[in-house]
């Protein structure tokens, strides 16, 4: 009868301690606004290099390489913090979905501004 408390005490000790970890975000995690924008971003990328129709993947890869590594570049991020803090954040839905919001929301904004960019545009 103690060895079966001793054992659910120690199941329940281990179980409250690894729950407990589970909520804080590791050292080095990109915050969710960087992330939107490194996301769009990279949409942004992927139809850029899409638009230009090649048809090697050799030299697909190396065009989009190129602009995504410049992109970290500029925000100020490399891959390894991104490519950890992509993996934190896929496997959390919740904090991806909202961070999916704000692609989405920023990737609007910018198609407005464009729309309004080409009705302004001067007849030639």
């Amino acid at each position: 009868m103690t060895t079966r408390y001793c054992l659910l005490l120690c199941l329940y000790l281990l179980l409250v301690r690894c729950q407990s970890g589970a909520d804080r975000k590791p050292e080095g995690l990109l915050d969710g606004k960087t992330m939107a924008r490194i996301l769009t971003e990279v949409h942004l990328n992927e139809a850029r290099v899409s638009k230009l129709g090649l048809s090697s993947s050799d030299s697909i890869a190396l065009i989009y390489n190129r602009l995504h590594f410049n992109m970290l570049k500029k925000i100020g991020a490399d891959t390894a913090v991104y490519n950890h803090s992509y993996t934190y954040y896929s496997a959390r839905p919740a904090l991806l979905t909202n961070i999916y919001l704000e692609v989405v929301d920023s990737l609007r904004a910018r198609e407005r501004a464009k729309a309004v960019q080409v009705a302004t545009r001067p007849k030639a």
